[in-house]
């Protein structure tokens, strides 16, 4: 191993200024062309099968549809190609580097471009048995996409895991060797590109040559190339510990004594993050072809004096690398230019004050979904209390959140299998703490005449998929109870809340979001619940242009609240209702500054 490292140092010290300018190139044309183009695609399978924009479980319902598989097909297949592309010209540049004769990065690219046609089979392959290895992969996910849709439990992946051990088992092993035969397939195709750009090889005769160099090296090629994956790995997990590191510095240090170096830190930090990326994914394209082409000379392969495609475009950049600096400069001059007029408008943002509701009411302190939590989340200041209401066997309207009450109540039944009388007689108290046993499942009319005019309700719909009539059967309910100003709904399913419009337009409805294909602005909603990863200053800022508040869940811990605050957020669903009051009632203007800067850094 030692041999071919050696050598990949050597290639690499002659062609890096080349490769990294490549790298650069491939990845702006992949911004720049390949995901809006695929984000058009998208778009259109959508318009194909009658909406904007899919959500939540509805994404695998388009996804099964013959739109969404050629859709999800065109973009596998592109992406390959990309990716392809971009290595190929690399590798390219590793073979002349091998001669001591590196090609300018236009070349590299066009002799790659040359040879595109070829590309698409291989390409076709990867996708083909790569989505057939992960079949087990995407059922499961497919799954969990359901039951966080539906809803049963806590954790969504142990919902689909079978439970007696063997099963389980059964399920773990599955992925496992899903996993592991994919890395097989990708150690076996090790040296594909090598034996069709630089051999010259049809594609059926690369993999086999790629097989046959592999076969009797295995271990070898292994280390080599686990060892590059490791380091890759490593490498962009410290680059995402520096620039958290800075940003921490920045914002939380210097910005509060220096407001106006802060500022200056978060332009530069914000096109800093942007101009790292592209040039370690350079860098890592350009260390990993050198190695695995040292690596596949060594084995017996053949590099040819000059790779043939693209002969004729042959040029060489200065070997000072003067040109790469100045593009790079160039770059970073723009991106500041366009840094800046955003400035203005970030340190002028003021924020509303932000809503606290309760998850469940004050659900780490009392059992979720029952009185006494709606109780507790009062005591503890939230402006409202989220709760999740679904349908039992007569039509009442419960608050529960699992379909199954085997984790609340230690009961295998179904809420769809129970009238209301039998559903007010269960113990989903005593789980928590003894001191809360005889808490029993509410209806929805009980928690509305606890807390009117002094909590609001956040009433999310769930789905089991036996309803009849629960969006109207609550509507109904609101309307009898005068309940409308007191209350939003929120669903997962998008088809829920058309009902609730339908019945009551007057109604504030949200749509909850954990993933969504299109512009989920076009949903006609009047807010959104997200999970926080999904609760970017982009995203809050679009919405808010919109006239759409975001509510955030679930925020827990006091670096979550703050940053979400920080961002925006109009509402905070947390778990812990007195720590959420306590840290917004405490912000002063030092911390509105810190946010605007973030506001300004975070996209």
């Amino acid at each position: 191993m030692l041999d071919v490292l050696v050598a990949a140092r050597a290639n690499l010290a002659r062609s890096w200024r080349r490769s990294l300018a490549y790298g650069v190139l491939c990845a702006l044309l992949a911004a720049l062309v390949l995901t809006p183009f695929f984000q058009w695609l998208s778009l259109q399978a959508l318009a194909l099968g009658g909406a904007p924009v899919a959500t939540n479980v509805d994404i695998a319902t388009g996804l099964a549809s013959l739109p969404g598989v050629l859709a999800l097909l065109a973009w596998s297949l592109g992406t390959a190609v990309m990716v392809l592309l971009g290595l190929g010209g690399q590798v390219i540049l590793a073979a002349d580097a091998e001669h001591g004769a590196p090609r300018a990065p236009r070349s590299a690219f066009l002799a790659s471009v040359a040879v595109a046609p070829r590309l698409l089979r291989p390409a076709l392959g990867w996708v083909v048995v790569y989505a057939l290895a992960l079949v087990p992969v995407l059922l499961t996910a497919f799954d969990i996409l359901r039951a966080a849709a539906l809803g049963s439990t806590e954790n969504v992946f142990l919902q689909v895991v079978p439970d007696s051990p063997l099963g389980a088992l059964g399920v773990y092993g599955l992925l496992a060797a899903a996993v592991v035969f994919s890395y097989v397939i990708l150690l076996r195709w090790t040296f594909l590109l090598h034996a069709l750009l630089l051999e010259d090889r049809g594609l059926g005769a690369a993999m086999q040559r790629s097989a046959q160099l592999v076969a009797p090296n295995r271990m070898r090629v292994l280390r080599v190339v686990g060892a590059l994956h490791l380091a890759v790995v490593l490498l962009l997990a410290l680059e995402a510990w520096v620039f958290r590191a800075l940003a921490w510095l920045a914002f939380d240090v210097i910005a509060r004594d220096s407001p106006a170096l802060g500022v200056i830190l978060a332009a530069l930090l914000l096109v800093g993050a942007g101009v790292a990326g592209l040039v370690t994914t350079a860098l890592v394209g350009a260390a990993g072809s050198s190695l695995i082409t040292a690596l596949f000379v060594r084995l017996g392969g053949t590099v040819p004096l000059a790779a043939k495609p693209g002969e004729a475009l042959r040029a060489r950049l200065p070997k000072t690398g003067r040109g790469l600096l100045v593009l790079l400069g160039v770059l970073l001059v723009g991106a500041l230019l366009l840094v800046w007029p955003q400035l203005e408008r970030s340190l002028s943002m003021t924020s509303d004050p932000v809503q606290v509701t309760a998850h469940r009411g004050s659900s780490a302190g009392a059992p979720e979904n029952t009185l006494a939590a709606f109780r507790l989340a009062m005591e503890e200041g939230a402006d409202f209390s989220e709760l999740d209401v679904l349908e039992a066997k007569d039509g009442a309207v419960v608050v529960i959140h699992d379909t199954n009450l085997k984790r609340l109540a230690g009961l295998d039944a179904n809420v769809f299998d129970l009238t209301g009388a039998e559903l007010q007689q269960i113990d989903v108290g005593r789980w928590k703490a003894p001191a809360f046993a005889g808490e029993t499942i509410p209806l929805l009319r009980d928690v509305m005449e606890l807390v009117k005019g002094r909590m609001k309700l956040n009433i999310e719909i769930k789905v089991h998929g036996r309803e009849r009539d629960l969006p109207e059967t609550l509507v109904d309910l609101i309307q009898e109870m005068d309940f409308a100003p007191h209350c939003v709904i929120t669903s997962l399913d998008v088809g829920m809340l058309r009902r609730v419009r339908a019945k009551d337009p007057t109604l504030r409805i949200g749509a909850i979001v954990t993933a969504a294909i299109g512009n989920v602005h076009a949903l006609d909603v009047d807010f959104y619940s997200v999970e926080r990863a999904l609760a970017t200053v982009t995203f809050i800022r679009a919405s808010h242009a919109k006239g759409r508040e975001v509510h955030v869940w679930t925020t827990n811990t006091e670096r979550t609240i703050r940053r979400m605050i920080d961002r925006g957020a109009d509402s905070l669903i947390t778990d812990h209702p007195t720590r959420a009051v306590a840290l917004r009632d405490a912000r002063g203007a030092d911390d509105e500054l810190r946010a605007n800067l973030l506001r300004l850094f975070e996209r």
